[in-house]
């Protein structure tokens, strides 16, 4: 059965129909395209977000490094007097050194005793000083170390022979604290003779770490060159190392290789729990040293996506709005167009039953082509009507 529309209904559907195509497919066009948009400006936000903490942390090394780069400078200079003599200058500066930088832990130098007495011929031994705080009061203590042996840390860091950052250790001087050394090498006539050194309790580190959160439920961490979590807001990674906790990340993505190289990296990586997570790492690179750390920041792709799915949600509400409001305002234009025509339409049919009165004719008045329409229909009505009454006429 054919199914026979009237005009006003013809008029809605392809005007409205061709309506919804056009903006359906533009909606959809935009809306991807904005959320794709929305999504990258995100990442690309997080990831100078990490660029800007690293930096933040790397200038604080860095920093710190150079009062070990300008110690041992100077102590170069002050070698050539008496040892008591230089002795005396190197601790007179560290007071001074303490008191202008409150993050520093303890400040040290170790000298190697073939270079202090000519007379030593043994590979290792070293005259070891340190000052220290201790609850606020600066302490001190001066050793003999290394008679039997270099132990692993300064081993390493006589053997690099350059400046130096290591690994986060637990301090026993200052009771269980992660700590880490900046060390620069004293270097005379190309031959190692010594280390100056500074320790820093990472606690600071962590604090600024903690307070980065592009994002609701995001988080950062700090890892060292060898992947020890510096920070991390969970105490069970905190001090562990990444390639324990995360070993599939680590393996997935060779993440320990690109840290190690001072690599800028992200990466999208799907937890066990299906929560797929967007991480980005930017490197710490410390003076000479080259065994840069890495800031990581985390962020839940749907965390991520909250913005772009708000902003769609609400372009979607509003484009059904629009519809609707379309649908009203042709259901108003389609009344206005057609009413006059169905007056037309009717008064044709009456017309077409025999029924003819003078009172048949057509008052619109639309200001366009169905007025002339109307004009002409009555005027046809009036022809009508006269000639009817003359057949009358005649007939009487």
């Amino acid at each position: 059965m054919k199914i026979k529309f009237k005009i006003w209904q013809k008029i809605i559907i392809f005007i409205l129909g061709a309506i919804t195509v056009v903006f359906s497919t533009i909606f959809i066009f935009i809306s991807q395209a904005s959320r794709k948009i929305i999504y990258k400006n995100a990442l690309e936000y997080t990831n100078s977000i990490a660029k800007q903490n690293a930096y933040q942390i790397e200038s604080w090394l860095n920093n710190d490094l150079t009062i070990a780069r300008t110690l041992s400078n100077a102590f170069l200079e002050y070698k050539s007097l008496p040892q008591e003599k230089w002795l005396v200058h190197y601790r007179e500066m560290y007071n001074r050194v303490f008191i202008i930088n409150p993050q520093i832990d303890a400040l040290w130098d170790s000298w190697e005793l073939s270079n202090l007495d000519p007379k030593w011929d043994k590979p290792t031994g070293r005259q070891f000083y340190i000052i220290y705080r201790d609850n606020n009061e600066l302490k001190s203590k001066r050793e003999i170390r290394s008679l039997t042996g270099d132990p692993p840390t300064y081993g390493w860091m006589k053997a690099a022979g350059k400046e130096t950052i290591a690994e986060p250790y637990i301090s026993v001087l200052q009771h269980g604290k992660m700590m880490s050394s900046l060390a620069s090498p004293l270097i005379q006539n190309g031959k190692y003779i010594g280390l100056i050194g500074l320790d820093l309790v990472l606690s600071r580190f962590q604090e600024l770490v903690g307070t980065i959160k592009p994002y609701e439920e995001s988080y950062a961490f700090l890892l060292s060159n060898k992947g020890v979590f510096v920070s991390h807001p969970d105490t069970s990674f905190f001090k562990r190392n990444i390639n324990d906790k995360l070993p599939e990340l680590v393996k997935e993505f060779k993440l320990m290789e690109r840290v190690q190289r001072g690599e800028e990296f992200s990466f999208t990586f799907t937890s066990k729990k299906g929560e797929v997570l967007y991480y980005t790492l930017a490197p710490i690179i410390v003076g000479k040293t080259n065994t840069p750390w890495a800031l990581g920041i985390v962020v839940p792709k749907n965390k991520i996506m909250a913005e772009a799915n708000a902003n769609y949600n609400l372009n979607f509400i509003a484009g059904i709005i629009g519809l609707f409001f379309l649908v009203a305002v042709l259901f108003i234009f389609t009344n206005f167009l057609t009413r006059p025509i169905n007056k037309m339409t009717k008064l044709l049919q009456e017309v077409a039953t025999g029924k003819i009165d003078k009172n048949m004719s057509l008052d619109i008045k639309t200001g366009v082509e169905i007025e002339v329409m109307a004009d002409a229909l009555s005027a046809s009505m009036v022809g009508i009507n006269n000639k009817t009454d003359f057949a009358r006429h005649i007939g009487s």
